[in-house]
């Protein structure tokens, strides 16, 4: 059996990180069905002429526009709540018969 080893994908590693800074982590996927898939065509516009794509398209497929600056927002305070939330890790083992409200 043949092993395939993707190469990196600096212009998709890129758009990740961009759109997610503004609209969490569906944006990115919205704004490369937008553009076709286009990373290059996303990478070329300013985060304003994205947005308005974006909107434009989701109104044209009946999608009610999301405020995907919102969902950012919201996405960061979550994912900075539940780093907060984390249990440090120990050494001691956690049982499956072990209950929490025990």
């Amino acid at each position: 059996m043949e092993m395939r080893v993707r190469k990196a994908d600096p212009l998709g590693f890129a758009h990740l990180n961009r759109f997610r800074k503004i609209g969490g982590d569906l944006y990115p996927s919205r704004v490369a069905e937008v553009y076709g898939r286009d990373l290059a065509a996303a990478a070329a516009d300013t985060d304003e002429q994205v947005a308005a794509k974006v909107g434009v398209w989701e109104i044209i497929h009946w999608i009610d526009p999301i405020d995907w600056v919102a969902v950012g927002e919201s996405t960061r305070r979550n994912d900075a709540r539940l780093r907060r939330l984390r249990p440090l890790k120990t050494s001691a083992p956690v049982h499956n018969e072990q209950r929490l409200d025990a």
